[in-house]
Protein backbone atom coordinates (compact mmCIF):
# COMPACT_ATOMS: atom_id res chain seq x y z
CA UNK A 1 0.00 0.00 0.00
CA UNK A 2 1.47 3.98 -0.83
CA UNK A 3 2.56 5.22 2.13
CA UNK A 4 1.46 8.42 1.14
CA UNK A 5 -2.26 7.69 2.60
CA UNK A 6 -3.55 8.59 5.80
CA UNK A 7 -4.23 6.75 8.59
CA UNK A 8 -8.30 7.63 8.00
CA UNK A 9 -7.38 6.31 4.01
CA UNK A 10 -5.92 3.10 4.80
CA UNK A 11 -8.79 1.96 7.13
CA UNK A 12 -11.27 2.94 4.68
CA UNK A 13 -9.69 0.85 1.66
CA UNK A 14 -9.06 -2.38 4.17
CA UNK A 15 -13.20 -1.90 4.78
CA UNK A 16 -13.84 -1.99 1.56
CA UNK A 17 -11.93 -5.40 0.99
CA UNK A 18 -13.05 -6.76 3.58
CA UNK A 19 -16.57 -5.60 1.81
CA UNK A 20 -15.65 -7.68 -1.22
CA UNK A 21 -14.85 -5.14 -3.64
CA UNK A 22 -13.13 -5.99 -6.78
CA UNK A 23 -9.39 -5.36 -6.98
CA UNK A 24 -10.21 -2.43 -9.75
CA UNK A 25 -12.56 -0.78 -7.78
CA UNK A 26 -9.59 -1.01 -4.90
CA UNK A 27 -6.67 0.41 -7.04
CA UNK A 28 -8.82 3.31 -8.34
CA UNK A 29 -9.70 4.47 -5.23
CA UNK A 30 -6.20 4.24 -4.24
CA UNK A 31 -5.45 6.93 -6.79
CA UNK A 32 -8.24 9.29 -5.96
CA UNK A 33 -6.63 9.15 -2.04
CA UNK A 34 -3.01 9.67 -3.56
CA UNK A 35 -4.40 12.74 -6.06
CA UNK A 36 -6.51 14.30 -3.37
CA UNK A 37 -3.41 14.03 -0.42
CA UNK A 38 -0.92 16.08 -3.26
CA UNK A 39 -3.44 18.56 -3.31
CA UNK A 40 -5.80 19.15 0.09
CA UNK A 41 -4.70 20.48 3.49
CA UNK A 42 -5.51 17.78 6.27
CA UNK A 43 -8.45 19.83 7.09
CA UNK A 44 -9.94 19.67 3.76
CA UNK A 45 -9.02 15.58 3.89
CA UNK A 46 -10.77 15.19 7.10
CA UNK A 47 -13.97 16.44 5.88
CA UNK A 48 -13.42 14.20 3.00
CA UNK A 49 -13.08 11.54 5.00
CA UNK A 50 -16.21 12.54 7.53
CA UNK A 51 -18.37 12.55 4.17
CA UNK A 52 -17.00 9.25 3.24
CA UNK A 53 -18.15 7.65 6.48
CA UNK A 54 -21.84 9.33 6.18
CA UNK A 55 -22.70 8.02 2.38
CA UNK A 56 -20.91 4.08 3.16
CA UNK A 57 -24.30 2.80 2.45
CA UNK A 58 -23.69 3.79 -1.59
CA UNK A 59 -20.68 2.59 -1.57
CA UNK A 60 -21.07 -1.52 -1.59
CA UNK A 61 -21.12 -3.16 -4.22
CA UNK A 62 -24.75 -4.43 -5.98
CA UNK A 63 -23.12 -7.95 -6.05
CA UNK A 64 -23.00 -8.21 -1.83
CA UNK A 65 -26.59 -7.94 -0.65
CA UNK A 66 -27.60 -5.64 2.59
CA UNK A 67 -28.28 -7.57 6.14
CA UNK A 68 -29.83 -6.41 9.23
CA UNK A 69 -26.53 -7.63 10.91
CA UNK A 70 -24.44 -5.72 8.41
CA UNK A 71 -26.61 -2.83 8.42
CA UNK A 72 -26.02 -2.71 11.88
CA UNK A 73 -22.37 -3.47 12.20
CA UNK A 74 -21.48 -0.18 9.86
CA UNK A 75 -22.23 2.65 12.38
CA UNK A 76 -23.41 5.67 11.56
CA UNK A 77 -26.82 6.47 10.08
CA UNK A 78 -27.70 8.36 7.05
CA UNK A 79 -28.05 11.79 6.68
CA UNK A 80 -26.16 14.39 8.30
CA UNK A 81 -23.79 13.63 11.22
CA UNK A 82 -24.79 15.06 14.80
CA UNK A 83 -22.32 17.54 15.78
CA UNK A 84 -20.55 16.94 18.78
CA UNK A 85 -21.42 18.38 22.38
CA UNK A 86 -18.66 21.96 22.95
CA UNK A 87 -17.30 20.43 25.69
CA UNK A 88 -16.25 17.00 23.43
CA UNK A 89 -14.87 19.48 20.32
CA UNK A 90 -11.52 19.08 19.14
CA UNK A 91 -10.06 22.41 20.51
CA UNK A 92 -7.83 23.08 16.78
CA UNK A 93 -8.63 25.83 14.43
CA UNK A 94 -8.76 25.14 10.47
CA UNK A 95 -9.32 27.78 7.63
CA UNK A 96 -13.02 27.25 7.76
CA UNK A 97 -14.68 30.38 5.58
CA UNK A 98 -11.34 31.73 5.43
CA UNK A 99 -11.20 34.07 8.67
CA UNK A 100 -10.80 30.74 10.96
CA UNK A 101 -13.43 28.25 12.72
CA UNK A 102 -12.58 25.41 15.62
CA UNK A 103 -12.64 21.39 14.18
CA UNK A 104 -15.69 20.16 14.28
CA UNK A 105 -14.93 16.67 14.84
CA UNK A 106 -14.86 14.62 18.29
CA UNK A 107 -11.93 14.89 20.61
CA UNK A 108 -10.21 11.29 20.53
CA UNK A 109 -9.86 9.08 23.60
CA UNK A 110 -5.85 9.02 22.89
CA UNK A 111 -5.35 12.57 21.94
CA UNK A 112 -6.63 14.84 24.67
CA UNK A 113 -8.49 18.24 23.41
CA UNK A 114 -8.34 16.93 19.94
CA UNK A 115 -9.25 14.43 17.12
CA UNK A 116 -7.04 12.24 16.05
CA UNK A 117 -5.59 13.95 13.17
CA UNK A 118 -5.18 17.13 15.41
CA UNK A 119 -3.37 15.37 17.96
CA UNK A 120 -0.88 13.93 15.96
CA UNK A 121 0.08 17.07 14.61
CA UNK A 122 -0.29 18.52 17.99
CA UNK A 123 2.52 15.98 19.24
CA UNK A 124 4.85 17.84 16.84
CA UNK A 125 3.96 21.55 18.18
CA UNK A 126 1.15 23.13 19.74
CA UNK A 127 3.06 26.49 18.70
CA UNK A 128 1.29 27.92 15.54
CA UNK A 129 2.79 28.91 12.44
CA UNK A 130 5.97 26.87 12.52
CA UNK A 131 7.77 26.03 9.38
CA UNK A 132 9.86 22.93 8.99
CA UNK A 133 13.71 23.42 7.84
CA UNK A 134 12.33 22.39 4.47
CA UNK A 135 10.11 25.39 4.77
CA UNK A 136 6.83 22.94 5.27
CA UNK A 137 4.23 23.53 7.68
CA UNK A 138 4.12 21.65 10.54
CA UNK A 139 2.18 20.96 13.88
CA UNK A 140 -1.25 22.96 14.56
CA UNK A 141 -0.12 25.71 12.12
CA UNK A 142 -3.43 27.54 12.97
CA UNK A 143 -3.04 26.81 16.71
CA UNK A 144 -5.91 26.30 18.81
CA UNK A 145 -9.99 27.66 18.40
CA UNK A 146 -9.94 28.84 21.98
CA UNK A 147 -6.61 30.50 21.64
CA UNK A 148 -6.11 34.27 19.50
CA UNK A 149 -5.95 34.09 16.12
CA UNK A 150 -2.41 33.64 14.87
CA UNK A 151 -0.87 35.56 11.74
CA UNK A 152 2.80 36.06 13.15
CA UNK A 153 5.66 33.29 14.56
CA UNK A 154 7.68 33.35 17.46
CA UNK A 155 10.30 35.34 15.60
CA UNK A 156 7.63 37.90 14.47
CA UNK A 157 7.48 37.34 10.55
CA UNK A 158 3.55 36.78 9.18
CA UNK A 159 2.76 33.41 8.31
CA UNK A 160 -0.69 33.99 7.87
CA UNK A 161 -3.54 36.53 6.20
CA UNK A 162 -7.30 36.00 7.19
CA UNK A 163 -9.73 36.71 4.60
CA UNK A 164 -10.99 39.42 6.76
CA UNK A 165 -7.79 41.38 7.04
CA UNK A 166 -6.15 43.95 5.11
CA UNK A 167 -5.61 43.15 1.21
CA UNK A 168 -3.00 45.95 1.16
CA UNK A 169 -0.63 43.87 3.01
CA UNK A 170 -0.23 41.05 0.27
CA UNK A 171 3.03 42.27 -1.79
CA UNK A 172 2.21 43.78 -4.62
CA UNK A 173 4.87 45.22 -7.35
CA UNK A 174 2.41 48.33 -7.92
CA UNK A 175 3.15 49.15 -3.85
CA UNK A 176 6.42 48.93 -3.09
CA UNK A 177 5.38 49.74 0.63
CA UNK A 178 4.07 46.13 0.60
CA UNK A 179 7.47 44.54 0.35
CA UNK A 180 9.78 47.41 1.30
CA UNK A 181 11.02 48.23 4.66
CA UNK A 182 8.70 46.64 8.10
CA UNK A 183 6.08 45.64 5.76
CA UNK A 184 8.56 43.63 3.13
CA UNK A 185 10.31 42.40 5.68
CA UNK A 186 7.42 41.03 8.10
CA UNK A 187 6.95 38.35 6.10
CA UNK A 188 8.19 34.46 6.69
CA UNK A 189 10.03 33.22 3.39
CA UNK A 190 8.90 30.13 3.37
CA UNK A 191 5.20 31.75 3.26
CA UNK A 192 4.18 32.12 -0.73
CA UNK A 193 3.85 35.94 0.33
CA UNK A 194 7.42 35.52 1.50
CA UNK A 195 8.73 34.40 -1.62
CA UNK A 196 6.90 36.90 -3.61
CA UNK A 197 8.19 39.64 -1.41
CA UNK A 198 11.58 38.93 -1.98
CA UNK A 199 11.27 38.36 -5.41
CA UNK A 200 9.67 42.15 -5.86
CA UNK A 201 12.25 43.36 -3.75
CA UNK A 202 15.44 42.09 -5.77
CA UNK A 203 13.49 43.47 -8.65
CA UNK A 204 12.65 46.75 -7.02
CA UNK A 205 16.56 47.27 -5.84
CA UNK A 206 18.35 46.21 -9.05
CA UNK A 207 15.34 49.15 -10.64
CA UNK A 208 16.64 51.62 -7.99
CA UNK A 209 20.28 50.96 -8.54
CA UNK A 210 20.03 51.37 -12.42
CA UNK A 211 18.25 54.80 -11.85
CA UNK A 212 20.44 55.61 -9.08
CA UNK A 213 23.45 55.30 -11.57
CA UNK A 214 21.75 57.09 -14.62
CA UNK A 215 21.52 59.89 -12.44
CA UNK A 216 25.17 59.93 -11.41
CA UNK A 217 26.16 60.00 -15.02
CA UNK A 218 23.75 62.88 -15.76
CA UNK A 219 25.10 64.61 -12.25
CA UNK A 220 28.68 64.03 -13.71
CA UNK A 221 27.60 65.32 -17.45
CA UNK A 222 26.03 68.69 -15.72
CA UNK A 223 28.93 69.27 -12.87
CA UNK A 224 31.48 68.95 -16.54
CA UNK A 225 29.35 71.72 -17.80
CA UNK A 226 29.56 73.97 -15.57
CA UNK A 227 33.01 73.59 -14.75
CA UNK A 228 33.87 74.03 -18.49
CA UNK A 229 31.42 77.34 -18.58
CA UNK A 230 33.52 78.38 -15.43
CA UNK A 231 36.35 78.33 -17.25
CA UNK A 232 35.12 79.56 -20.05
CA UNK A 233 33.76 82.82 -17.83
CA UNK A 234 37.20 83.17 -15.94
CA UNK A 235 38.94 83.36 -19.18
CA UNK A 236 37.14 86.13 -20.26
CA UNK A 237 37.75 87.85 -17.16
CA UNK A 238 41.10 88.32 -17.69
CA UNK A 239 42.81 91.76 -18.84
CA UNK A 240 43.57 90.44 -22.31
CA UNK A 241 47.02 92.34 -23.58
CA UNK A 242 47.37 94.00 -26.63
CA UNK A 243 49.36 91.77 -29.37
CA UNK A 244 52.48 93.59 -29.84
CA UNK A 245 53.74 93.52 -33.96
CA UNK A 246 56.65 92.51 -35.09
CA UNK A 247 58.85 94.40 -36.89
CA UNK A 248 59.63 94.00 -40.24
CA UNK A 249 63.41 93.84 -41.28
CA UNK A 250 62.04 94.88 -45.14
CA UNK A 251 60.16 97.66 -43.99
CA UNK A 252 63.12 98.18 -41.47
CA UNK A 253 65.18 98.85 -44.15
CA UNK A 254 62.50 100.94 -46.91
CA UNK A 255 61.58 103.33 -43.80
CA UNK A 256 65.13 104.23 -42.86
CA UNK A 257 66.59 107.53 -43.78
CA UNK A 258 67.16 108.05 -47.83
CA UNK A 259 66.34 105.01 -48.62
CA UNK A 260 62.69 105.62 -49.99
CA UNK A 261 63.92 109.35 -51.15
CA UNK A 262 66.82 107.74 -53.23
CA UNK A 263 64.10 105.46 -54.82
CA UNK A 264 61.91 108.29 -55.57
CA UNK A 265 64.72 110.28 -57.05
CA UNK A 266 65.85 107.41 -59.07
CA UNK A 267 62.37 106.61 -60.78
CA UNK A 268 61.44 110.67 -61.00
CA UNK A 269 64.94 111.19 -63.35
CA UNK A 270 63.85 108.28 -66.06
CA UNK A 271 64.03 109.61 -69.32
CA UNK A 272 60.44 110.41 -70.76
CA UNK A 273 58.93 110.54 -67.29
CA UNK A 274 56.52 113.47 -66.88
CA UNK A 275 54.55 112.42 -64.02
CA UNK A 276 54.32 112.39 -60.48
CA UNK A 277 55.97 109.10 -58.69
CA UNK A 278 53.42 107.09 -56.47
CA UNK A 279 54.14 105.57 -53.61
CA UNK A 280 53.22 102.27 -55.52
CA UNK A 281 55.65 102.58 -57.50
CA UNK A 282 58.09 103.40 -54.95
CA UNK A 283 56.87 99.97 -52.95
CA UNK A 284 57.58 97.73 -56.11
CA UNK A 285 60.94 98.90 -57.16
CA UNK A 286 61.61 98.41 -53.26
CA UNK A 287 60.59 94.95 -53.32
CA UNK A 288 62.73 94.60 -56.04
CA UNK A 289 65.79 96.01 -54.52
CA UNK A 290 65.40 93.89 -51.57
CA UNK A 291 64.83 90.60 -53.52
CA UNK A 292 67.89 90.87 -55.02
CA UNK A 293 70.24 91.92 -51.87
CA UNK A 294 72.78 90.02 -50.60
CA UNK A 295 71.88 87.77 -47.65
CA UNK A 296 74.61 89.22 -45.25
CA UNK A 297 72.82 92.52 -44.97
CA UNK A 298 69.53 91.42 -44.84
CA UNK A 299 70.01 89.48 -41.81
CA UNK A 300 71.85 92.61 -40.30
CA UNK A 301 68.79 94.35 -41.00
CA UNK A 302 66.79 90.99 -39.44
CA UNK A 303 68.94 91.70 -36.63
CA UNK A 304 67.91 95.35 -36.51
CA UNK A 305 64.13 94.58 -36.04
CA UNK A 306 64.49 92.17 -33.63
CA UNK A 307 66.62 94.36 -31.48
CA UNK A 308 63.71 97.12 -31.88
CA UNK A 309 61.05 94.63 -31.09
CA UNK A 310 63.15 93.98 -27.26
CA UNK A 311 63.65 97.66 -26.44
Amino acid sequence: MSASLTNGQLAILDSLAAQGYPEEVMQAQQRLYEALNSTLTVEEEADILELMEQHEEDMRPLTHPETKEDKRGRGAPKGPRKAPAPECRCQARIWGDGTGAQCHNSRHKDHGDYCKTHGKQAEVTEEPCQFSDDGKKIGLFMGRADQERPTHNAEGKRCIIWDDEDAGIVPSSSNPASFVGECGGGWSIHTKEGKKAALLLKRWQAKKEKEAAKDAKKLEREEAKAAKAAEKAAKAAEPSSPKQKKTNPYFLWLNSEGVRDAITKHLATQPGRSTVVKSAEVTKMAGAIWGCMDPTTKEGWTARANLADQA
